[in-house]
């Protein structure tokens, strides 16, 4: 999870993970894969300055991510 914002491979681990959600077919699969990209998105903060842009875009999607994960686990 060193591949944070802003690094060159950044956008295909993101692709990567944008493949993986296709594969989630029901709710609880789909819940799991946003649990994942939450847990993800959380590790990267601690290879971020807390003052930098990129930290806060990775905390607001860690948020948002956890949020979608109930929303699927509800449904």
């Amino acid at each position: 999870d060193a591949i944070v914002e802003g690094n060159l491979l950044y956008p295909l681990k993101r692709g990567a993970e944008t493949v993986e959600g296709y594969f989630a077919k029901d709710e609880e699969e789909k819940s799991n894969y946003y649990s994942k990209l939450a847990e993800r998105r959380s590790r990267e903060l601690n290879f971020l300055d807390a003052q930098s842009p990129q930290y806060e875009n990775t905390l607001r999607e860690t948020q948002n991510m956890i949020v979608l994960a109930k929303v699927e686990k509800s449904d």
